[in-house]
């Protein structure tokens, strides 16, 4: 079932280097392992799925998507994307019912939208992950290059997207992002590092374009200057409720 028309603020990020196809590797990977394992597919909730990005990069695998957000027309997408979608509020109001315990939590470029991201998290995972669980969080870095330069020349200008979103209430750099999930009681197994969403600039730095190879040089510097490259972070973790550690 295709997803219904229409202009979507946070669509799929067609990019084989961006958080959304790394949140998906590990997602698919977990599926992987609970298969070999002998476990159910793993119910997945991704708090503010939007229009469920993740659902159609993980089509296929052997997971149950569930997802929340604020707006009804983006979770029409998330359901035909694979989720069983619900409406939510993370500023507020209670958590929608998930059906039973997750397996993994999902809080992809969230994080930064509300005024009390610990909070929020830490609400999440006492409501989805009541006996422990794995965590997947994807948060932008301020102390990006271009940030930096736009500092040093007296610049700090929103945007409609980006690292410096106009909807964007809290900037993490790799350390606070990692204060944030020790915090919560997470401990974070691998961080990733995304480089800047050059597609997005232009459509020739996309898979199979002429400058793509561009793109994924790119992609390796990162991984060598992540905290000064690095456009986003995501970061996979394990979590227990404060009683089991």
């Amino acid at each position: 079932m295709a997803p219904p028309e229409g202009v979507l603020r946070y669509p799929l990020k067609d990019d084989p280097f961006s958080s959304h196809a790394v949140v998906a590797s590990e997602l698919r990977a977990l599926a992987v392992r609970a298969r070999e394992a002998g476990r159910p597919p793993p119910l997945v909730v991704d708090a503010g799925c939007g229009s469920g990005p993740l659902g159609q990069l993980v089509a296929g695998a052997p997971l149950e998507l569930f997802g929340f957000d604020s707006d009804e027309r983006a979770l029409d997408h998330a359901r035909a994307s694979g989720y069983r979608a619900s409406h939510g509020d993370l500023l507020g109001g209670a958590l929608p019912d998930a059906g039973r315990p997750a397996d993994v939590l999902v809080c992809a470029d969230v994080l930064e939208h509300v005024p009390d991201s610990a909070a929020l998290l830490n609400r999440l995972l006492a409501t989805y992950l009541p006996s422990g669980g794995t965590v997947v969080v994807s948060l932008p870095n301020v102390a990006h290059w271009f940030v930096r330069v736009s500092l040093l020349l007296g610049r700090w200008e929103y945007a409609d997207k980006g690292i410096l979103d106009r909807t964007h209430l809290r900037f993490f750099t790799a350390r606070t992002a990692q204060r944030l999930l020790a915090e919560a009681g997470i401990r974070v197994l691998r961080r990733h590092s995304t480089p800047l969403p050059l597609p997005v600039v232009s459509h020739l730095f996309g898979p199979g374009r002429p400058l793509a190879p561009i793109h994924a040089l790119n992609s390796r510097a990162t991984r060598v200057w992540p905290t000064l490259l690095g456009y986003q972070f995501v970061f996979m973790g394990e979590w227990g409720p404060p009683e089991a550690r």
